[in-house]
């Protein structure tokens, strides 16, 4: 009796790990689908600020050129930054992917060698 307790304890902390890391996994995507929404709003405002970089200047101010320069600089710099960020992510999703495929393999392992109890099994017979 207190070896099938332990047995349906097992496997109900068993079930309750691979439910854990379902929700784990949907809320990562959550979150990285809002980080790529973030992402597209801030590459929307590069593109105006391109777009007003591009225009004909209509100011002929002399620090107005310099301040041109300078955006065109930080502009720059955030292309390469979102290049850098872009590649993390996929650095990152591949890691997932892979971590889950692990888990899902250490779980399968898990249930070949501690099966849940089956009460057709002769230890459960009275």
């Amino acid at each position: 009796m207190l070896h099938s307790q332990i047995l349906y304890e097992r496997h109900r902390r068993e079930i309750l790990g691979m439910r854990n890391r379902t929700l784990l996994g949907l809320t990562k995507k959550s979150r990285t689908l809002e980080e790529e929404n973030t992402a597209l709003v801030s590459h929307d405002r590069l593109k105006y600020i391109s777009q007003i970089l591009e225009s004909k200047p209509k100011n002929t101010h002399p620090g107005y050129f310099f301040q041109v320069d300078q955006l065109k600089i930080v502009d720059s710099e955030i292309s390469e930054l979102f290049g850098e960020l872009e590649a993390l992510r996929r650095e990152k999703h591949d890691v997932e992917e892979e971590r889950a495929l692990n888990d899902k393999r250490r779980d399968k392992e898990a249930y070949f060698l501690f099966p849940p109890p089956h009460y057709s099994c002769p230890l459960f017979q009275i």
